[in-house]
């Protein structure tokens, strides 16, 4: 199954001057320097984006006309992670993690207990009968203090309706919020769906053959 896995603010950035340069007043100059100390840039878009991350919540309304909420994965989603496991088809999961294989429950822990800055995840629910199961979902990986590794995957049953897209959308305005440049990814030649997603995507994107699977570079 699963990859289970906006709002503009200013970035952060404060000064402190030396008590001597306040004190000193329009009408004098004084001789110590004024101190000024700035936020790292990058760390304080992160850090933002982090908390709106953590809080994301949004609706999408599918090709077939339902609604579905794309929201940050909750650290008590596991069970519903392994729920939409079980709906996945074979071919879905080898296509999501290039072989047939159950989720451990390190992997599930993986999956749902993220910081938002370096690892983001979003996930898709849908009302079912007044349920909210889990049918999709995407999250980034940061490689490099400008990289991140993107992956995302549907249940079979919720597939072709734009829910790829839906999340290739969100994930790429968190991580233009967090200061990143470049999502990274790598396919399966035969994963022809993600590789749609990724060129209908609108982002600059390149691509290469290694060792049997297709690597992905996408500018942000």
């Amino acid at each position: 199954m699963l990859a289970i896995i906006c709002h503009h603010e200013p970035h952060f950035r404060f000064c402190l001057l030396s008590k001597e340069s306040v004190d000193s007043g329009p009408d004098k100059v004084s001789n110590q320097p004024v101190v000024t100390a700035l936020v790292d840039e990058q760390n304080g878009r992160r850090l933002l984006a982090m908390s709106e991350a953590a809080k994301y919540s949004a609706v999408e309304v599918l090709r077939n006309g339902r609604s579905v909420e794309i929201r940050a994965v909750e650290g008590d989603d596991g069970e519903r992670l392994l729920e939409a496991f079980g709906r996945a088809s074979a071919k879905t999961i080898h296509r999501r993690f290039f072989a047939v294989r159950r989720l451990t429950e390190e992997q599930v822990g993986f999956f749902v207990n993220v910081d938002f800055i370096k690892h983001v995840a979003l996930v898709v629910s849908v009302n079912e009968n007044m349920k909210h199961p889990i049918v999709g979902g995407g999250r980034y990986v940061v490689v490099t203090p400008t990289q991140a590794e993107v992956a995302f995957a549907v249940v079979d049953e919720y597939q072709g309706q734009g829910i790829g897209a839906a999340l290739m959308h969100h994930l790429t305005a968190i991580a233009r919020k967090a200061g990143l440049k470049e999502f990274v990814a790598e396919v399966l030649p035969e994963n022809a769906p993600m590789l749609k997603v990724f060129k209908s995507s609108g982002l600059p994107m390149s691509t290469k053959r290694e060792g049997g699977v297709i690597s992905v570079t996408l500018a942000l």
